[in-house]
C-alpha cells in the first residue's frame, strides 16, 4: 500500500500537528536552601520560602525551569544561560511579600 493511499483513507481521523515544537524535558530533585532558592546547573532560582528545606521536583526544558512539591506546580522561570551564579528570584516569593499572620509554622 502506497503512503498517497494510506492518507487519503486515514487523513480525516489525523490531527493537526501542535503549534509549539516539543521540548525535551529533564527531571531533577533538589532542596531548597535557607535563601529561598535552588541551584541548578550553577544556576539559582527562587521558589516559594514556605518550602525552605524541602526537596523539590526540577523539570528543566531549554528555555524554561519548573519547580514542583508532591506533583503540584508551584513556580516557574525563564532558564538562565551564560554568566555562571546568576540568580532569577520572584519577590513575591521572599518571606517579607506576605503579612506574619498568613504564614504557617515551619515543620522542623
Amino acid at each position: 500500500m502506497a503512503a498517497a493511499s494510506w492518507f487519503s483513507e486515514e487523513r480525516f481521523i489525523l490531527f493537526p500537528l501542535p503549534k509549539n515544537a516539543y521540548e525535551l524535558a529533564i527531571w531533577k530533585v533538589a532542596t531548597v536552601a535557607f535563601n529561598y532558592h535552588i541551584g541548578m546547573d550553577e544556576q539559582y532560582y527562587s521558589i516559594p520560602f514556605a518550602y525552605i528545606k524541602r526537596k523539590v521536583d526540577v523539570r528543566l526544558t531549554v528555555n524554561v525551569v519548573e519547580l514542583f512539591c508532591e506533583g503540584s506546580r508551584l513556580c516557574s522561570h525563564v532558564r538562565l544561560h551564560g554568566r555562571r551564579r546568576q540568580y532569577s528570584t520572584h519577590k513575591a516569593q521572599g518571606p517579607y511579600a506576605t503579612p506574619a499572620s498568613a504564614i504557617h509554622p515551619m515543620e522542623r
